[in-house]
């Protein structure tokens, strides 16, 4: 294959940028009496607290225009280069650009917000470009708001229900609904440190390919089905009580050695179990 153009992702700059670590929001607790409501961002602030400095790339953003401008000109340089730049994702959208297929539309239903699809069919050029930069990916924190329900079902069909990601260690997703096949793009055989805040678990999803009458039991079933080498487990959910798990992970997963479930709704946080 020849080698593509040099990508780099633009969003992990403006995720990063002043504005963004300025914003005293990323993380709100609230509390009145008996009501709390927990709001948790994956920005690099909260993630660098949460999972450490190690984890992060570290990259200065004035030097991420070097190391790009040296990866096009150095081909010896290139591979280096493109890892360091790729190896964190503070957002998954830079990596689905990289398709000249995925756009974004304004959605009427929703106030014109943004909202990114596939809207041609993604050329297998473009597939192969996105599997090469995916492939360099060890952590990610992944953002899907604005992303149509149809574009990581997609992508599933390209991987035959392999992970797009195949060196991932650290996983934080957001709080944007999931399915059972959705889950499986991101669920790496190196895969360490996982964190889920907020997913809700629609049973009547927009997709029927998605669909199931028991999708809490097919999810949770997945995620009991780790990687051996997970050590970290957290799930912030607002539909499922851990207390209903017919089996618990840290009995299905030796190498766990931090196990965070909190069900959490409008009105309560129950401890974590």
């Amino acid at each position: 294959m020849s080698k593509p153009v040099v990508f780099w992702p633009a969003a992990w700059a403006q995720s990063v940028s002043s504005n963004e670590a300025s914003r005293d929001t990323d993380f709100d607790v609230r509390s009145h009496h008996e009501f709390r409501v927990w709001v948790c961002l994956p920005t690099p602030e909260i993630a660098k607290a949460s999972i450490g400095p190690e984890d992060l790339l570290q990259v200065p953003l004035k030097n991420a225009a070097d190391l790009t401008r040296a990866a096009r000109v150095n081909r010896l340089f290139s591979e280096q280069a493109l890892s360091l730049l790729w190896r964190t994702l503070f957002d998954i959208k830079p990596l689905l650009q990289i398709s000249s297929s995925f756009k974004f539309t304004l959605d009427e239903a929703a106030y014109y917000q943004p909202r990114y699809a596939f809207l041609d069919q993604m050329s297998t050029a473009g597939w192969e470009r996105m599997a090469w930069y995916a492939m360099r990916v060890r952590k990610l924190y992944c953002r899907l708001w604005g992303l149509d329900h149809r574009v990581l079902l997609d992508i599933l069909d390209r991987t035959n229900g392999k992970p797009l990601f195949p060196a991932l260690e650290v996983l934080f997703l957001d709080q944007e609904p999931l399915f059972h096949k959705e889950l499986l793009l991101f669920i790496s055989p190196n895969l360490r440190y996982f964190e889920v805040v907020y997913v809700t678990l629609n049973q009547y999803p927009r997709d029927p390919r998605s669909h199931c009458p028991t999708e809490e039991t097919l999810v949770f079933d997945a995620l009991l089905r780790l990687p051996r080498r997970l050590q970290t487990f957290r799930l912030r959910s607002c539909k499922i009580m851990p207390s209903n798990l017919d089996r618990h992970p840290n009995s299905t997963i030796p190498s766990l050695e931090v196990l965070d479930l909190v069900y959490m709704n409008p009105y309560t946080v129950v401890a974590p179990q």
